[in-house]
């Protein structure tokens, strides 16, 4: 567990950290019950960003609410994934049947992140489950729209556009906290945009 700072949204409504999670993919349930917990919101934004290796295969993907990121990392594995985890990625799916008798549903959950036809082929390659979930790069304009737009007509001021270009640069340096901020980008932004 980490707590990483952000300076990208910037407003008293945003928080200036979030809590960064290392989950191993043989069991994440435990941590990912987490991302089932919502502050009176009829829907729980979950927001999905991914990470390629050198090698050119997702080593890990990061799923996120408002408040906590889960980094899952997808290698080494020795076992399937678990059922909450198969069911979070296909959001409402045949899958989310799987988890009632753990006592969550799904019907109120969303995935969103920005590029999602990307995302989903990438991370279903890497995971072989089914992805679902909301593009936020075409969600208000027919044309694919980078993230630093969408922010900019969404949100205006309040962002730091350099910042959210740079997210999306691939400094391996930098590789977890980037795509953490992806995540946790995509989740603030449905709640503040709608």
């Amino acid at each position: 567990m980490s707590l990483i700072h952000q300076d990208i949204l910037s407003h008293g409504k945003y928080p200036r950290s979030f809590v960064l999670y290392r989950v191993p993919a043989d069991d994440p349930a435990s941590h990912l019950t987490q991302l089932l917990v919502s502050r009176d919101k009829d829907i729980i934004p979950i927001g999905i960003a991914y990470h390629v290796s050198r090698t050119g295969r997702v080593d890990f993907i990061c799923l996120a609410n408002l408040t906590n990121v889960y980094i899952i990392s997808l290698y080494p594995k020795k076992t399937p994934f678990s059922r909450i985890l198969a069911a979070l990625l296909c959001a409402n799916g045949v899958a989310a049947s799987d988890i009632s008798d753990l006592g969550f549903t799904l019907s109120k959950t969303c995935l969103v992140g920005f590029g999602m036809p990307r995302t989903t082929i990438q991370i279903n390659h890497g995971t072989r489950l089914p992805v679902k979930g909301v593009d936020l790069s075409t969600l208000f304009s027919p044309d694919s729209w980078p993230p630093s737009l969408i922010f900019t007509k969404g949100l205006g001021d309040e962002i730091n556009k350099l910042m959210i270009t740079q997210l999306w640069m691939g400094s391996e340096d930098s590789a977890e906290r980037d795509i953490a901020l992806q995540a946790w980008l995509a989740a603030w932004y449905v709640l503040f945009s709608m």
